[in-house]
């Protein structure tokens, strides 16, 4: 990593001890199951490497092989840059990861990336909506997610909508870039990975639920939190959608029929458990970059 990355992994940092200050982020649960507790950070952590092996296929895809460890560490040393608010650094850190030791395009890098945020925002709607559906809650929220769903669509699958992210990119890059056109078909051949990243952070959240609550818990509660998730991306001032993402879950079980209050406790413990998953890839991304640093 040259100064210029690391400059960006430490201010971060200094943004997420200021989240972590403003949102009380540690609030140490009841755990009624340490079994439950550790399946569920599994599957966080397992979802980080999905998203690894996603970004690794996308980049193939527009003719840019690397290997997955590269992509891991991407993935790990920029995860806290979601803390800056904006989003930008969301996107442009695992791609400035990438053009620094690859010598590759920042600016193409970067459509990348944004490609693979909005193809997995795009999924994550789609599971959003059906979790709704099985709640019969649909007429409460389904209207916003679907209106969610097509302007998403516009903005990845049509010319007016990638010729605005041209636009958009020219204008923080400066430079004029024309980007590949993103067809349906390619979200198709992504769609496999992109479930499965959905699916790991789906069960973790079950799990997580499990490990606090005593009561019995359907399976499908997982899936508030690709509705959450990505309601919380798409929330643009708010770091890492930081009470967005909450406020949904709240909705969501309460929907599910859990009480308030238990509905507010997994919400709040979902911030920690959250920080330590993304802790743990950042740490493995970590010592994996300085291994191959200490092998050159």
């Amino acid at each position: 990593m040259n100064s210029y990355y690391k400059y960006f992994i430490y201010g971060s940092f200094i943004f997420l001890i200021i989240v972590l200050y403003r949102a009380n982020y540690l609030i140490i649960p009841d755990i009624k199951s340490y079994f439950a507790l550790s399946i569920s950070l599994l599957f966080l952590y397992s979802a980080f490497i999905f998203e690894a092996v996603l970004w690794k296929k996308l980049l193939l895809k527009s003719n840019h092989s690397i290997h997955i460890i590269q992509s891991i560490e991407s993935i790990g040393l920029s995860i806290f840059g979601k803390y800056i608010p904006g989003k930008v650094m969301m996107i442009i850190g695992k791609a400035a990861y990438i053009s620094e030791n690859n010598a590759l395009s920042l600016g193409r890098l970067s459509f990348i990336s944004l490609q693979m945020q909005l193809i997995l925002a795009w999924v994550g709607l789609v599971i959003g909506t059906i979790a709704l559906l099985l709640l019969n809650g649909f007429s409460t929220w389904g209207w916003i997610i679907i209106f969610l769903l097509f302007m998403l669509s516009v903005l990845i699958y049509t010319d007016y909508g990638q010729t605005s992210a041209e636009y958009i990119i020219a204008t923080i890059f400066h430079r004029n870039i024309a980007l590949p056109r993103f067809l349906f078909r390619s979200t198709l051949q992504l769609l496999p990975l992109s479930l499965l990243v959905w699916s790991a952070y789906s069960f973790g959240l079950f799990f997580l639920t499990k490990s606090i609550i005593n009561n019995y818990i359907p399976l499908y509660i997982g899936l508030g939190f690709p509705l959450a998730a990505t309601v919380g991306v798409m929330a643009v001032f708010s770091p890492a959608g930081l009470g967005v993402r909450e406020g949904v879950l709240i909705g969501y079980f309460s929907l599910a029929g859990f009480s308030l209050v238990d509905a507010t406790s997994i919400s709040v413990v979902s911030r920690l458990w959250l920080l330590i998953g993304e802790l743990l890839i950042f740490i493995t991304a970590l010592i994996t970059s300085q291994l191959s640093k200490i092998k050159k």
